[in-house]
């Protein structure tokens, strides 16, 4: 992976190894892209779960690349306990469910995440 400049977060990732994020059912590889976009919309994050890639904007400030690299790991988190899908998705399993139950399915997921990948949650949280 590519380390851009001045961004602490993405040498932390590098200099600890840390290329993916481990879900359990597969592996999501970090992608460092200049200019990334979807559609000619410029993007900071993208999960791809067919390809098992997150790819992140190389040139964003540390604060910007943590927040979305946080937010990568959601989609996953989330598509990990039940609760995934796409944007244009008309189904609406969350409807369904009271906030005692979507606490417990998203705190399940996020302590999966946490305890698969510990060295990239201490480099969040740093």
């Amino acid at each position: 992976m590519p380390v851009a400049k001045k961004n602490k977060l993405y040498s932390q990732l590098s200099e600890n190894k840390i290329t993916h994020l481990d879900a359990g059912f597969r592996s999501f590889e970090f992608l460092l892209v200049e200019n990334l976009n979807k559609d000619g919309e410029k993007l900071y994050g993208l999960t791809d779960f067919d390809t098992g890639k997150i790819f992140l904007e190389l040139l964003m400030d540390e604060e910007t690349a943590r927040e979305t690299l946080l937010h990568e790991i959601m989609h996953v988190v989330l598509e990990l306990c039940g609760l995934g899908g796409s944007e244009d998705d008309s189904s609406n399993v969350l409807a369904l469910l009271n906030n005692e139950q979507l606490t417990t399915l998203v705190s399940r997921g996020l302590l999966t995440s946490i305890n698969l990948n510990n060295p990239l949650y201490n480099v969040l949280a740093s």
